[in-house]
């Protein structure tokens, strides 16, 4: 969410430069409107926006939330996974609100589950494949970590739960671990 609101307001991405602010669609599963707007109006007011800035972030972001639906990108067709007819609704959805970026959250909720960890993976990052080809945007699947991963504060390409054909099949891995006051001194010690 905190990535969102500076991108609408036209802070750099991932350290580059945008040429003005972006649009911004979340496709989101877990927090439900009126959590996802608490949350989002409180960010707002801790980085200090005024209210035309607020403004601006509304404006400029598409809030889909699926929860307790069964939307999925993908679906098993054939015993093989496949992109599911929801994916095609999600594109039609973002050639509309147009949007340069958009955020899945979290990735497991819209995919076929966990019994099949590679073939789900493989299908996400190939829906977001044709969503990125036919909607033009770009797309960010956020993946929980694994509990292992967690508690060794791993940061490299590997560190989401399950299966490496996420990471194998993704143009960038950014891992966010929690800041821990003093790992440093006991790395050293």
């Amino acid at each position: 969410m905190d990535m969102a609101i500076g991108m609408c307001r036209g802070a750099p991405v991932w350290g580059r430069e945008t040429s003005r602010p972006l649009r911004v669609a979340i496709l989101t599963a877990e927090d439900d409107i009126e959590i996802f707007g608490a949350r989002l109006r409180e960010m707002m007011y801790a980085r200090g926006l005024a209210d035309d800035e607020m403004q601006q972030v509304l404006d400029g972001l598409d809030l889909c939330y699926t929860g307790g639906t069964n939307i999925r990108l993908t679906t098993i067709e054939d015993d093989v996974v496949a992109i599911s007819d929801w994916t095609d609704r999600m594109i039609g959805h973002f050639r509309k609100s147009r949007p340069d970026i958009v955020f899945i959250d979290p990735a497991v909720s819209f995919g076929v589950g966990e019994t099949r960890v590679i073939d789900a993976e493989q299908g996400l990052i190939n829906a977001a494949r044709r969503i990125k080809k036919e909607a033009g945007c770009a797309v960010v699947f956020v993946h929980h970590t694994g509990k292992g991963n967690a508690r060794n504060r791993t940061d490299d390409q590997y560190s989401g739960r399950n299966g490496s054909a996420f990471a194998d099949g993704a143009r960038m891995i950014y891992v966010v671990n929690g800041y821990k006051a003093g790992v440093e001194a006991d790395q050293e010690a």
